[in-house]
């Protein structure tokens, strides 16, 4: 995992800890934003209680963008 910024990976019970940011973060890959995507994964992470700039969320805004959606 690429991005897991309040260390719930490997923990069972919080499988499914980011499901209700997936799908906000899939129509802003499919409208092409980046301006969009930062704005949106910094108010996630601010959201769940941790420091966030548009620019150490560059990283895993590119990361995003390289998904192949149309297979």
């Amino acid at each position: 995992m690429d991005w897991d910024p309040i260390g719930v990976q490997g923990i069972p019970e919080a499988a499914n800890e980011y499901d209700s940011y997936a799908m906000p973060i899939y129509r802003i890959l499919r409208d092409r934003s980046e301006d969009a995507l930062l704005d949106y994964l910094r108010w996630m992470t601010e959201h769940m209680g941790l420091p966030a700039s548009r620019d150490s969320l560059r990283p895993i805004a590119t990361k995003l963008f390289q998904i192949d959606f149309s297979q």
